[in-house]
């Protein structure tokens, strides 16, 4: 991993902006004491966040932000079980979920797309208002797989004001 900077009075725009310009694919990481944020990058576009804590699984997410109901989860753990053939209850990968979830009609993959990009703003948002901390880049890091990608720009995430002057207080 190369150390990009420290964060003293947020800095991150830089490196967003650097990655989507030069297309770069790999893994930005951005640590602030305790807490660590993993940016997987591919061809400049972010395509999965990582949050370090207890991962989260897709269904959970999905019913936290009220995007399906209890039932529909249901619904949909029955009909990958259903898919699956395994006569024991696992966990499914968001790959499988995210799939389930739109072949059934529970939601569609714009719906999911909206729901991504939504939380991916948020997190960038939040990401912003850290005042100290580092970032690290470190090329080629391959997302993990099964994971429930997306692909978006990041500066198209950020408010207007934050792109055109990534030195103003936030």
């Amino acid at each position: 991993m190369i150390l990009i900077e420290n964060l003293p009075q947020n800095r991150l725009l830089q490196p967003f902006q650097d990655i989507e310009l030069n297309e770069k694919t790999g893994l930005l990481t951005v640590s602030q004491n305790e807490k660590e944020v993993k940016l997987y990058f591919q061809r400049g576009r972010l395509v999965y966040i990582d949050l370090d804590q207890r991962p989260v699984p897709l269904l959970h997410k999905l019913l936290q932000a009220g995007i399906i109901s209890k039932h529909d989860a249901k619904r949909a753990l029955l009909a990958a079980h259903a898919m699956d053939g395994a006569s024991t209850a696992r966990n499914y990968s968001e790959l499988q979920i995210a799939s389930v979830l739109t072949e059934q009609g529970i939601v569609s993959s714009r719906q999911l797309d909206a729901w991504a990009r939504q939380e991916a703003t948020e997190i960038l948002h939040n990401l912003l208002t850290w005042t100290n901390g580092a970032t690290y880049f470190a090329e080629r890091v391959q997302v993990p797989t099964e994971r429930f990608l997306f692909t978006l720009r990041v500066t198209s995430l950020l408010s207007p004001q934050v792109s055109a002057n990534p030195t103003a207080p936030i």
